[in-house]
C-alpha cells in the first residue's frame, strides 16, 4: 500500500514539473516574438527615415554631353520694315513719292572657338543698293587683359551715333554729318557705311579703374569703305571713351585719310582729304536720357561742321523723343544749310519687336525735305 502512495506522489511531482516547464517555454516564446516585433518596427522606421532623406535630397546632375562645335556660334540680327511718305524731296521740284521697303537687315554670327578669339561675319541688306553684301568679317584676338586687336573689315570707332548700331537708335536715321541724307542730297562721314578694311587696337580700363581712364582705340584703314583700294593713302583713327559705369558716356575721336571717287565724264580718279574731328555725349534714357554730338572738318573738298541735340524719355514700353540738327556739307556757302527736327516714340512690343513712329521736317537751304513714317524692327 504504501508503495502506491509513493507511485502516486512521484506521479503529482512530475505532472508538476512539466506544467512549470510549459509555463517557461510559453514566456520565452512570448518574449523572442515581442523581441522580434520590436527589431521589425526599429528596421522599418529607419528604412522610412532613409526613404525620406533620399527623397528630400537633391538629385544628382545630369552628366553634361561632350560640347558641339556649334556649340560656340551665335547667331544674331534684325530687319526693319517701313512705311514712308515723303512729303519734299531735294532738289526742288523732285516729285514726292510714299513706299513700303526694307531699310536695313542685319544677319550674321559670332563664333568664339576660344577665350581669346571672337570671329564675326555679318550680311546687309540696304534699300538703297541692290542685293546682299558682307558689311563686317573680321577676327578679335585678346592680346591680353586690357588689350586687343581687330582685323579684316572692321566697324570704325568715332562719335557715338556712327558707332551705335541702328538697331538702338530712337530717330530713323543716323545725323546727317554723319551717315548723310540721301532724300537731301546729302553725304557724310559714313555715307557709305560704318566698316572698312584695316586693323584696331583697342585698350580698356579694368572694372576697378578710374572713370577717367578713357578706352583707347587706335585705327589704321584702307579709307575706301568696303570697296577695294583704289589709292595708295592709308586712313587713321583715334577714338576716346568714357562712362560713368551707369548710364553716363562721353567721348572723342578724330579721322584723317583720303577718298577717291571717280568724277565727271568721262570718269576722272578724284582725291579730297577726309578729316573729322568729334565729341560726344550720351546719357541712356532712364528715365530721362540725352545725347549730343558736335563734328568738324573736311569732306569731298569742302569744310564741313555740325551739331545735334536729342531729348528722350524712357517709360515702361514707349521711349518718346525729339531731336534737331544742323549741318552745313559745304561751310560758308549761303542757302546749303541743312537743319532737321526729328519727333517720334518707339513701342517696346516685347524683347524682339519694337515699332517707332516718326515725324521729320528739315530743310536745305530754302527747299523743305521731310517725311511721316512707321517702323517695324525684328530682332534675333
Amino acid at each position: 500500500m504504501r508503495n502506491l502512495w509513493v507511485v502516486v506522489l512521484v506521479a503529482l511531482l512530475l505532472a508538476m514539473a512539466g506544467a512549470a516547464h510549459a509555463d517557461a517555454a510559453t514566456d520565452a516564446l512570448r518574449a523572442t516574438v515581442e523581441s522580434l516585433q520590436k527589431q521589425l518596427t526599429d528596421a522599418l522606421d529607419r528604412l522610412k527615415a532613409l526613404e525620406a532623406a533620399k527623397a528630400a535630397a537633391p538629385a544628382a546632375p545630369a552628366a553634361k554631353p561632350a560640347p558641339k562645335w556649334y556649340d560656340n556660334i551665335r547667331l544674331m540680327g534684325y530687319w526693319q520694315a517701313r512705311y514712308e511718305d515723303r512729303r519734299e524731296v531735294y532738289p526742288a521740284g523732285t516729285p514726292a513719292t510714299d513706299e513700303f521697303l526694307i531699310r536695313r537687315m542685319y544677319f550674321g554670327a559670332i563664333a568664339k572657338p576660344n577665350d581669346r578669339t571672337t570671329a564675326v561675319l555679318l550680311f546687309r541688306h540696304l534699300s538703297f543698293a541692290a542685293g546682299v553684301d558682307i558689311e563686317a568679317m573680321y577676327v578679335d584676338y585678346k592680346l591680353a587683359d586690357q588689350w586687343n586687336v581687330e582685323f579684316g573689315r572692321v566697324y570704325n570707332k568715332f562719335g557715338w551715333d556712327a558707332w551705335e548700331s541702328s538697331s538702338k537708335r530712337l530717330p530713323f536715321d543716323r545725323f546727317a554729318g554723319l551717315e548723310g541724307y540721301r532724300n537731301g542730297g546729302i553725304r557724310g562721314l559714313y555715307f557709305q557705311g560704318p566698316t572698312d578694311h584695316g586693323i584696331y587696337i583697342t585698350r580698356k580700363p579694368t572694372p576697378t579703374s578710374s572713370i577717367w581712364e578713357p578706352t583707347v582705340h587706335v585705327g589704321l584703314v584702307n579709307d575706301n569703305f568696303i570697296g577695294a583700294e583704289n589709292n595708295s593713302n592709308k586712313g587713321y583713327e583715334v577714338a576716346l571713351r568714357w562712362n560713368d559705369r551707369q548710364s553716363l558716356q562721353w567721348g572723342a575721336g578724330y579721322v584723317n585719310g583720303t577718298f577717291t571717287e571717280n568724277v565727271g565724264t568721262p570718269p576722272v580718279a578724284t582725291s579730297t582729304d577726309r578729316r573729322m574731328l568729334g565729341l560726344y555725349v550720351h546719357r541712356d534714357p532712364k528715365p530721362w536720357g540725352f545725347q549730343a554730338e558736335y563734328i568738324d572738318g573736311e569732306l569731298f573738298g569742302s569744310d564741313v561742321n555740325g551739331w545735334y541735340g536729342q531729348l528722350a524719355y524712357g517709360a515702361k514700353s514707349a521711349t518718346p523723343f525729339v531731336r534737331y540738327e544742323r549741318f552745313e556739307p559745304t561751310e560758308g556757302t549761303p542757302g546749303d544749310l541743312f537743319k532737321a527736327v526729328r519727333a517720334g516714340c518707339a513701342w517696346q512690343i516685347d524683347k524682339n519687336n519694337e515699332i517707332t513712329l516718326e515725324y521729320m521736317w528739315a530743310e536745305r537751304g530754302d527747299v523743305p525735305v521731310g517725311q511721316l513714317g512707321v517702323q517695324w524692327q525684328t530682332g534675333l
